[in-house]
């Protein structure tokens, strides 16, 4: 995993509505979108690209997760927050090849890439206020 530089945002919403924008590489869209409107980071990996983005909502803050494949598609996603947590995205580090640390509200974060992608849901040992979709899963959110 490496931070990618060439990833940027293009917001598709207007300000009073869900943030919401298009991924750009090197300033072409790449025909991903995701939530959010700041981006936190973008890191390139085996699988695809890794991209965090937050709303912007200073006291209601939610960080979003996702796994982009070359083509696009959304491989593996997650969002972080709480209802009136006015939640801060610091010290994004690579700290291994396939694995990330930040820091959210406080909170250490671990995110894992899980080679091969496995089949599952488990909620333990997620952080607090995780919310994933059922299936595959390509990276892993730990407490750090």
């Amino acid at each position: 995993m490496t931070p990618d530089a060439s990833i940027t945002l293009e917001p598709l919403t207007p300000p009073d509505v869900p943030a919401r924008s298009a991924v750009l590489r090197d300033g072409r869209p790449t025909g991903a979108e995701i939530d959010g409107i700041v981006l936190e980071g973008a890191f390139a990996t085996g699988m695809g690209t890794l991209v965090l983005t937050t709303d912007d909502t200073p006291f209601e803050e939610r960080l979003h997760i996702r796994l982009f494949a070359p083509d696009g598609r959304t491989l593996d996603r997650a969002d972080l927050g709480h209802a009136y947590l006015g939640g801060i995205v610091r010290d994004v580090a690579v700290v291994s090849p396939n694995r990330l640390r930040f820091t959210f509200h406080r909170d250490p974060v671990l995110l894992d890439l899980l080679d091969p992608p496995r089949r599952g849901w488990w909620p333990w040992g997620e952080p607090g206020g995780a919310r994933r979709p059922v299936g595959m899963r390509y990276f892993r959110l730990s407490a750090g």
